[in-house]
């Protein structure tokens, strides 16, 4: 992945491909129960931005990130053992949209 077109952003970029790559399956898990279908095509789609643009868009992956942001933020209800991933998950998730453009 080239990073030199992202300007400010590229530290932020690196670091969200970084966590998506780290926490895949558990993302896709707390995605899946917070948003249904569509918190799965979130990551569906933030994770072929990384694997198939040399130079993904940031201002996509900013969207996603905000939309992710806000599925965790919204989740009411979450099996007791899953909370402390929605929680883990939201932080993380919330700190790298903050950090990429909308």
């Amino acid at each position: 992945m080239t990073t030199r077109r992202f300007g400010g952003f590229a530290r932020a970029v690196q670091d969200a491909h970084k966590f998506i790559c780290a926490n895949d399956a558990s993302l896709c898990c707390i995605l899946r129960i917070a948003g249904g279908d569509y918190g799965e095509d979130l990551l569906c789609e933030t994770r072929r931005i990384f694997e198939e643009e040399d130079t993904p868009d940031v201002n996509q992956l900013g969207r996603l990130f905000a939309a992710m942001r806000m599925i965790l933020s919204e989740a009411g209800h979450m099996p007791g053992d899953q909370l402390a991933a929605l929680r883990w998950h939201g932080a993380r998730v919330s700190d790298l949209s903050s950090r990429l453009p909308i």
